[in-house]
C-alpha cells in the first residue's frame, strides 16, 4: 500500500504526519510535533535539526516519499495580469512578468510558481509565489542532516487547500475561506466554487495573547505563557460565557474586591477577545478583492489558535457566518484518542494535505524544487557506492571467462586453485557477510537470495569446470539485473550478421575482452590515475560511464586549493588533469578531453560541480 510522509516546517515548529492508502481512504500512521523556538538566531539551525529529528522518531515516520511544505509567511505572494492563456506560454514569461512586481529582492533570489485563476479573452489572472531561495536552502540542509531528500518542496497553504479537497462538507460550498491560526501568523485562504482565489499571511497568531498578557501583569513571556496556558485550558472545560465586557467592568461596584488570580482571568480572556476581533477584521480585508457575489457559507478552522475556548460562537456571532473547526480526521482511519483528536485536528491538516500530493491529489500542482533544487533521480545519488560495485562485477565477469579460455590447457591442480580464487572473489559480492552494508543496500537482490547463490559457488559437490561456468553465469546474470533495475541501458558488443544470420566475417573478441569490460576498465584506470596525480586530496565523482574509446564522468573539485606550494582554481586544475593525459604512452592513443560546462555546488559554496567531462580515446584496433 501506497506510503506518504506530509512535514510542514513553520518559523518555530515541525509537524510530521505518516499516511498510506488512496486520497480516497487513508489511514493516519503517525504524528509529530517538535518546537525549535526559544534559541539564539545562531542556533536556529542545530534546534531545527533536532526538532525534526523529534518530530519523525515520535511519528515513526518513513524518510522515503517525503513531501515538504515551505511557510507562505517567507513568500511573496502577488496578482498579476499576463498577455497568454496557455500554460506551456506562461511558463516560459513568468520569471520576466514578475521581476517588475518584486520590489524587495532579486528575481534571482527566489523559486516562482504560478495559480491561473481567471481568464479573460487571451489573457490570465495568476496568483505569483515567489518562495525565497535562502529559506527553502536552509531547510533542505536542515532535511539533509537528518537523512532525508524530499520528493518536492509544496506551499503549506497548498496543503491546506489539500486538506480541504479531503472533507466533503467542503466541496459542497460555493465561498468558504479555511484560516491556519498559528503561535505567530495566520493563513488566511479564500476558495470559491472549489478553487483556490486567495491566500494570504497574516502576521498575527495566539502568541499575541501572551505578548499583551506579559505586558499587562509585567511578567516576562515564560511565565505569562504558562500563565494563559493554564487559564485558556480551563476554560475550555467551562460552558458558560467567560468574556468579560466592557459595561460590565464598569458598573461593578465590587470590581475592586476581585482576587488577582480573577484579574488575571479577566485579562487573559479580554486579550483572546481582541484576538478574534481583529482575526475577524483581517478575514474580511483579505477576501475584499474577490468581490464576492455572494455571502461567504462558511469559515473553517484550523491551527494552534482553533483550540482556543468559544473561539467558532464568538467569530461566527462577529461574522453572521457559521464557523466550524477542520475536524481532517472525521474522514481518516487512525488509532488516536478523544482526548488526543482537538490537538491533531489543529495542527495535522496542512502536513497530511501535502502527503496527498504523494498519493496522487495535487489540485494546485506546486513544486519548488527547480533551478538548484531541482530533485535528484535515483541513480544519480547512489554515486560512489554502486559504481563500485559495477567495476567489481566487471572484473569478476572478466577473470571467470578468461579462466573457462585456459581451462582446457590448464592441469586439475591449477583448475582447483582457479577455482577456490573465483570463489573467494565472488563471495565478496553474492555472500551478505562479506559485502560492506553502503553497497549491500544498493543491491536488488534480498540477502537470502544472495546466500543461494554464493552457496552454489562454494558447493564441494561440484567440479572446478562446474564451479567457474556457475560463477561466470550467475555473474552474468547479476550484471544484467543490476544494470536493468537502474536503468543503465544496453551494454556490450553484439556481433553484425548478414541478412542470412551469417557473420560479417569480423573476429570475434568474446574470449579475449568480453564485452570490451576489460578495455573500458583499462581506460577507467587510467582517468582515475590521471586525476589522482593532479594532487588535490577531496574530490568526488559521479555519473560515470566508460567504454574502451571514451570515459565520461562528472566530478566534483574544490574551486581552489594549493598543490605542491601553489594556489590553483577549478579550471588549472582541470587544465592539469588533461596535461597528465597528455602525457601518457602514444600507444594508449589519447584524443581530446570535451567539457560540458559546470556550476557552484548546491550545498557546498567552496566546491565546483563538473556535471560532464569526457575523456576520448582511440578504441584498440583488435
Amino acid at each position: 500500500m501506497a506510503r506518504a510522509t506530509g512535514v510542514q516546517v513553520t518559523g518555530t515548529t515541525v509537524r510530521v504526519v505518516d499516511v498510506e492508502g488512496t486520497a480516497k481512504k487513508f489511514k493516519v500512521r503517525g504524528f509529530g510535533e517538535a518546537s525549535f523556538d526559544g534559541g539564539a538566531p545562531e542556533e536556529k539551525d542545530v534546534l531545527m535539526i533536532k526538532a525534526l529529528r523529534d518530530a519523525f522518531k515520535s511519528a515513526k515516520a518513513s524518510k522515503e516519499h517525503v513531501i515538504l511544505g515551505v511557510p507562505v509567511r517567507d513568500c511573496i505572494i502577488r496578482e498579476i495580469t499576463v498577455p497568454f492563456t496557455d500554460p506551456e506560454q506562461i511558463k516560459k514569461v513568468i520569471k520576466f512578468e514578475s521581476e517588475s512586481h518584486l520590489h524587495s529582492c532579486s528575481i534571482d533570489e527566489v523559486v516562482i510558481c504560478f495559480l491561473k485563476v481567471a481568464e479573460s479573452g487571451n489573457r490570465s489572472t495568476l496568483i505569483v509565489i515567489a518562495a525565497k531561495k535562502e529559506k527553502i536552502r536552509e531547510i533542505l540542509t536542515a532535511l539533509e542532516r537528518v537523512g532525508i531528500d524530499p520528493l518536492a518542496v509544496d506551499l503549506d497553504s497548498a496543503g491546506l487547500f489539500g486538506a480541504t479537497q479531503l472533507i466533503p462538507e467542503a466541496a459542497e460550498k460555493k465561498n468558504l475561506v479555511v484560516c491556519d491560526i498559528g503561535y505567530s501568523s495566520t493563513m488566511v485562504t479564500l476558495i470559491k466554487d472549489g478553487e483556490l482565489r486567495i491566500i494570504r499571511s497574516i502576521r498575527m497568531g495566539t502568541d499575541s495573547i501572551t505578548s499583551r498578557v506579559s505586558m499587562d501583569l509585567d511578567i516576562d513571556r515564560q511565565e505569562a505563557h504558562t500563565r494563559t496556558q493554564a487559564i485558556l485550558q480551563q476554560d475550555v472545560k467551562l460552558s458558560e460565557d467567560l468574556m468579560i465586557r466592557t459595561s460590565e467592568v464598569e458598573e461593578d461596584d465590587n470590581e475592586t474586591q476581585k482576587t488577582s488570580g480573577e484579574l488575571e482571568r479577566d485579562i487573559v480572556r479580554q486579550r483572546q477577545s481582541e484576538l478574534i476581533g481583529r482575526l475577524q477584521q483581517e478575514i474580511f480585508r483579505s477576501i475584499n478583492p474577490a468581490k464576492l457575489e455572494e455571502p461567504l457559507d462558511c469559515v473553517l478552522l484550523t491551527g494552534p489558535g482553533s483550540n482556543l475556548p468559544r473561539i467558532n460562537s464568538e467569530l461566527a456571532e462577529q461574522m453572521s457566518v457559521p464557523v466550524k473547526t477542520l475536524n481532517i480526521l472525521d474522514e481518516a482511519e487512525h488509532r488516536f484518542s478523544n482526548s488526543e483528536l482537538p490537538t491533531f485536528n489543529s495542527a495535522a491538516p496542512i502536513p497530511i494535505g501535502l502527503s496527498m500530493k504523494q498519493l496522487g491529489l495535487d489540485p494546485l500542482k506546486l513544486d519548488f524544487r527547480q533551478e538548484e533544487f531541482v530533485f535528484s533521480k535515483r541513480f544519480d545519488r547512489l554515486k560512489v557506492p554502486l559504481f563500485c560495485l559495477i567495476l567489481l562485477l566487471f572484473a569478476l565477469n572478466s577473470f571467470a571467462l578468461v579462466l573457462l579460455k585456459a581451462m582446457g590447457q590448464a592441469e586439475e591442480a591449477k583448475l582447483k586453485r582457479g577455482a577456490r580464487a573465483a570463489a573467494n572473489i565472488f563471495q565478496q559480492v553474492a555472500d551478505p557477510k562479506q559485502i560492506p552494508e553502503r553497497q549491500l543496500k544498493y543491491l536488488t537482490y534480498k540477502p537470502g537470495d544472495l546466500k543461494k547463490l554464493y552457496s552454489g559457488a562454494s558447493a564441494d559437490d561440484k567440479t572446478p569446470f562446474e564451479r567457474i561456468t556457475y560463477i561466470g553465469f550467475t555473474m552474468k546474470k547479476m550484471h544484467q539485473k543490476l544494470r536493468g533495475d537502474y536503468s543503465l541501458g544496453s551494454s556490450g558488443s553484439k556481433s553484425k550478421r548478414g541478412s542470412r544470420g551469417r557473420s560479417t566475417g569480423k573476429r570475434s573478441k568474446a574470449l579475449d575482452d568480453p564485452s570490451d569490460y576489460k578495455s573500458a576498465l583499462d581506460r577507467l584506470d587510467i582517468v582515475a590515475k590521471c586525476w589522482k596525480d593532479v594532487g588535490v586530496r577531496e574530490f568526488a565523482f559521479d555519473r560515470i560511464k566508460a567504454t574502451p574509446s571514451k570515459v565520461e564522468f562528472g566530478i566534483t573539485i574544490p574551486k581552489e586549493v594549493e598543490v605542491a606550494g601553489k594556489l590553483m582554481g577549478f579550471q588549472e586544475l582541470i587544465a592539469k588533469f588533461e596535461t597528465n593525459l597528455k602525457a601518457l604512452p602514444k600507444e594508449l592513443q589519447y584524443l581530446e578531453l570535451d567539457g560540458r560546462g559546470y556550476e557552484t555546488h548546491k550545498m557546498k559554496p567552496d566546491f565546483i560541480v563538473y556535471k560532464t567531462l569526457i575523456v576520448n580515446f582511440a578504441k584498440e584496433d583488435t
